[in-house]
Protein backbone atom coordinates (compact mmCIF):
# COMPACT_ATOMS: atom_id res chain seq x y z
CA UNK A 1 0.00 0.00 0.00
CA UNK A 2 1.20 3.39 -1.19
CA UNK A 3 -0.29 5.70 1.43
CA UNK A 4 0.31 8.62 -0.95
CA UNK A 5 -1.69 7.62 -3.66
CA UNK A 6 -4.36 6.09 -1.14
CA UNK A 7 -4.72 9.19 -0.22
CA UNK A 8 -4.61 11.22 -3.47
CA UNK A 9 -1.77 13.16 -2.58
CA UNK A 10 1.78 13.91 -3.75
CA UNK A 11 5.42 13.01 -1.67
CA UNK A 12 5.61 17.33 -1.53
CA UNK A 13 2.17 17.62 0.46
CA UNK A 14 1.91 18.92 3.42
CA UNK A 15 -0.14 18.14 6.57
CA UNK A 16 -2.77 20.47 6.15
CA UNK A 17 -2.92 18.64 2.42
CA UNK A 18 -3.34 15.59 3.93
CA UNK A 19 -5.93 16.12 6.31
CA UNK A 20 -7.89 17.61 3.86
CA UNK A 21 -7.77 14.43 1.63
CA UNK A 22 -8.39 12.42 4.28
CA UNK A 23 -11.40 14.02 5.39
CA UNK A 24 -13.17 14.30 1.25
CA UNK A 25 -12.18 10.59 1.26
CA UNK A 26 -13.47 9.41 5.13
CA UNK A 27 -16.86 11.41 4.01
CA UNK A 28 -17.11 9.66 0.78
CA UNK A 29 -16.32 6.28 2.25
CA UNK A 30 -18.15 6.68 5.28
CA UNK A 31 -20.02 3.26 5.57
CA UNK A 32 -23.58 5.38 6.92
CA UNK A 33 -23.63 6.19 2.76
CA UNK A 34 -24.16 2.32 1.96
CA UNK A 35 -27.12 0.00 1.70
CA UNK A 36 -26.24 -3.15 1.17
CA UNK A 37 -23.90 -5.14 3.09
CA UNK A 38 -21.62 -5.58 0.30
CA UNK A 39 -21.55 -2.16 -0.16
CA UNK A 40 -20.70 -1.33 3.46
CA UNK A 41 -18.44 -4.04 3.78
CA UNK A 42 -16.28 -2.64 0.87
CA UNK A 43 -16.41 1.02 2.10
CA UNK A 44 -15.11 -0.66 5.75
CA UNK A 45 -12.20 -1.81 4.09
CA UNK A 46 -11.52 1.18 2.36
CA UNK A 47 -11.66 3.42 5.58
CA UNK A 48 -9.40 0.83 6.81
CA UNK A 49 -7.47 1.35 4.32
CA UNK A 50 -7.77 5.60 4.16
CA UNK A 51 -6.92 5.29 8.25
CA UNK A 52 -4.09 3.44 7.65
CA UNK A 53 -2.45 5.87 5.07
CA UNK A 54 -3.11 9.07 7.14
CA UNK A 55 -1.70 7.71 9.98
CA UNK A 56 1.79 7.12 8.19
CA UNK A 57 1.77 10.59 6.96
CA UNK A 58 0.12 12.51 9.84
CA UNK A 59 3.23 11.06 12.02
CA UNK A 60 6.39 12.83 11.12
CA UNK A 61 8.32 9.74 12.25
CA UNK A 62 6.38 7.64 10.36
CA UNK A 63 5.83 9.29 7.30
CA UNK A 64 9.85 9.61 6.80
CA UNK A 65 10.24 5.87 7.96
CA UNK A 66 8.16 5.28 4.83
CA UNK A 67 9.90 7.23 2.37
CA UNK A 68 12.60 6.24 3.27
CA UNK A 69 12.11 2.48 2.96
CA UNK A 70 9.96 3.21 -0.34
CA UNK A 71 12.56 6.12 -2.49
CA UNK A 72 11.08 7.82 -5.62
CA UNK A 73 11.11 5.76 -8.89
CA UNK A 74 11.45 7.88 -12.48
CA UNK A 75 10.33 6.46 -15.54
CA UNK A 76 12.79 7.00 -17.47
CA UNK A 77 10.80 6.93 -20.71
CA UNK A 78 8.17 9.15 -19.71
CA UNK A 79 11.28 11.58 -18.30
CA UNK A 80 12.50 11.97 -21.60
CA UNK A 81 9.36 11.67 -23.35
CA UNK A 82 8.30 15.07 -22.01
CA UNK A 83 11.42 16.32 -21.91
CA UNK A 84 11.33 15.93 -25.98
CA UNK A 85 7.77 17.35 -26.11
CA UNK A 86 8.99 20.84 -24.45
CA UNK A 87 12.19 21.23 -26.39
CA UNK A 88 9.49 20.75 -29.61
Amino acid sequence: MNPYEVLGVNREANEKTIKEEYRKLARKWHSDLFHTEIEIQNAELKMKEINEAFSILKDAKKRAAYDAEHPVTVNVYEYYAKKQTKTS
